[in-house]
């Protein structure tokens, strides 16, 4: 997955229930899985996208951290 530039991981909490898969893939380590969700450091993430592939749940995507 190729991402636009300045594009991060935004992470859907609700629906997360911190398999911990997206840790595995992330070169940066900008993922940590607390109180069984996936946090993501967006001063850490690249926006490479391994993450979003990796998750089977479909609860990751590209955009803009708030």
């Amino acid at each position: 997955m190729s991402s636009e530039p300045g594009m991060k991981v935004v992470v859907d909490r609700a629906r997360c229930y911190g398999c911990g898969a997206c840790t595995t893939v992330c070169a940066p380590e900008a993922i940590t899985i607390i109180m069984y969700k996936a946090v993501v450091d967006p001063e850490k993430c690249t926006g490479c996208g391994r993450c979003v592939d990796k998750c089977a749940v479909g609860v990751m995507s590209m955009g803009n951290p708030e």
